[in-house]
């Protein structure tokens, strides 16, 4: 078995076991969710999909429609939809989670995360003008969190910059490009692959 395939097997004999703790558990839907992000990681997203349908639908049942779980299950639905190529779907889910976070918690990472996704799933729809401005915030936010000089403060001057660029902003897209170039060459360096799509994504825009 290769490394993907025996992490499958380990994760579908932990579900196995939890059997006695009963199917809406805690524990076993953990390991539910552990189970989907092994079947994500090898490429089964659809069966992950379905396991983590089925862990939404049974936290809704037992917890409500106001807990963080439900919302990590929306989130997390919504990556395997778009892992599907069904952006329009994933984008159902995050407004959903957003709901519910933005009454019981706004500004957790996990509201930050659902975020974050729905502004990439607007932009592969190519819905820019809707994506940009959920992009500022998620910067806004990390620049708070990581401070300026953060990984994923450079993901985020990226999207942004991406978004810009779609939108006919050159000059800004440009720069906010640079903003994320300097910091992936800073924590990177100049051989990592997101140095290399900047300097692409730049190539293009001259």
């Amino acid at each position: 078995l290769g490394r993907a395939d025996d992490a499958i097997v380990h994760a579908r004999r932990a579900v196995a076991l939890s059997a006695p703790l009963g199917a809406t558990h805690p524990d076993t839907l953990g390991l539910r969710v552990a189970l989907a992000q092994a079947l994500g990681g090898a490429g089964a997203h659809a069966e992950a999909l379905a396991e983590l349908q089925a862990v939404l639908a049974a936290r809704r049942t037992t917890l409500g429609d106001d807990h963080p779980d439900v919302a990590r299950s929306y989130t997390a639905v919504a990556v395997e939809l778009a892992a599907l190529g069904r952006p329009a779907d994933a984008i159902v889910e995050l407004r959903a989670a957003l709901a519910l976070l933005d009454r019981v918690a706004p500004n957790s990472t996990s509201a930050l995360t659902a975020r974050a996704t729905l502004a990439e799933m607007l932009s592969q729809l190519e819905r820019f003008d809707e994506a940009l401005p959920i992009h500022r915030a998620v910067l806004a936010a990390r620049v708070a969190l990581h401070g300026a000089h953060h990984v994923d403060v450079a993901l985020s001057h990226r999207n942004v910059g991406v978004c810009l660029l779609a939108m006919h902003q050159r000059q800004a897209g440009v720069a906010e490009l640079a903003a994320a170039r300097a910091i992936f060459l800073e924590r990177l360096g100049p051989t990592h692959d997101h140095v290399t799509e900047i300097d692409q994504i730049l190539g293009r825009a001259r």
